[in-house]
């Protein structure tokens, strides 16, 4: 099902997530897109896309495929708020958070330090490039990152999700506004 268009603060302070996201060298590298509508399409808001075939949920090999991926929520607590400035200014302000979540790739699968270095320095370079974006017309206003993960799924959850580790980024934008 498509989205409908963002409208409000809340869905264009996403929007605008999205868009600095996927105008990140390094994250559209990782993802394997080549321009920023292949990146896009690796972004997904809140959850991943119903699986196109009517089925009541995504199959294992249909999330092996998805990946990778980032989903961008806004927080649940803090989310969005909008504060007066000025007598008819307002500043939007929230917290963010990116999910980003990869395969396992085989060859790594038995090296967890290797596996984590590899993951952690995909991370580090989207963070410095999110931020290097930040405040650029059509981005988001970042202020502050704080990186929580990366982690391996539990044996158990790699039955019916494949193997895979993730990690979610805390984006709080505004942060003197609230």
């Amino acid at each position: 099902m498509r989205l409908e268009p963002a409208t409000g603060g809340i869905t264009l302070c996403e929007e605008h997530l999205r868009r600095t996201l996927a105008d990140c060298p390094r994250f559209r590298a990782w993802c394997g897109a080549d321009n920023q509508a292949q990146a896009l399409a690796r972004i997904h808001f809140d959850d991943l896309p119903a699986p196109e075939d009517g089925a009541a949920a995504l199959s294992e090999d249909q999330i092996i495929a998805l990946r990778p991926f980032a989903l961008i929520e806004t927080g649940k607590q803090g989310g969005y708020s909008r504060g007066r400035v000025a007598t008819e200014t307002y500043v939007e302000a929230g917290l963010l958070w990116i999910v980003l979540e990869e395969n396992v790739p085989a060859d790594l699968a038995q090296h967890t330090a290797a596996l984590a270095r590899k993951f952690k320095n995909t991370l580090g370079q989207i963070i410095a490039e999110l931020l290097a974006l930040a405040y650029e017309p059509d981005y988001l206003a970042i202020d502050q990152l704080t990186l929580h993960g990366p982690v391996r799924c539990t044996p158990e959850t790699i039955v019916g999700e494949g193997d895979h580790q993730f990690a979610a980024l805390e984006v709080r934008h505004g942060v003197g506004q609230q």
